[in-house]
């Protein structure tokens, strides 16, 4: 199990804030070489996602591969202590079974208010290509959307256990 990491945002991978692209239409928060990193929710959800990336862009096969993005929960949100994390992911649009986990499974709780950074780190592995489209989803306990991100990514190998549950590679 590969666990979520508060780390400080790797803040010159993020390319393209905001704009939008053919590949998604979700605003973008990063646009690398081989993929994207967009808020799927914007507007719907409680928290905002500010920021992502991942690198290397392009990733290599056997080398360290970092997925790390920076989220902010208003002021005056209650803070989250338990909740839902929902991963999805399709393989060149066929779609795999969601996957539901308590939020502080892999994310440190309480979650509180103001800006926040996850990173995850984790071997890059030869094996899988074609498109990959992954997407986390964060619950509160009333079931109100906190965070939605979405990855997509061409790739030419896979990581094992990047995110966990959020195969981007």
């Amino acid at each position: 199990m590969s666990p979520f990491v508060l780390f400080t945002l790797f803040a010159s991978s993020i390319l393209n804030a905001f704009t939008a692209s053919a590949e998604t239409p979700y605003p973008l928060v990063f646009s690398g070489k081989i993929g994207t990193v967009a808020d799927c929710a914007p507007g719907k959800s409680a928290y905002t996602l500010d920021g992502a990336g991942y690198w290397p862009d392009p990733p290599i096969v056997g080398e360290n591969a970092t997925l790390s993005f920076l989220y902010t929960v208003p002021s005056g949100y209650p803070d989250v202590t338990d909740g839902s994390a929902v991963y999805s992911l399709s393989l060149n649009g066929i779609p795999f079974p969601a996957t539901t986990d308590p939020i502080c499974n892999d994310v440190p709780c309480p979650i509180t208010e103001g800006q926040h950074n996850l990173t995850s780190v984790n071997v890059w592995e030869g094996g899988v290509s074609g498109k990959v489209v992954s997407k986390i989803e964060w619950y509160d306990t009333s079931k109100n959307l906190l965070l939605c991100v979405q990855v997509t990514i061409r790739v030419g190998g896979v990581c094992k256990g990047l995110l966990r549950y959020l195969p981007i590679c």
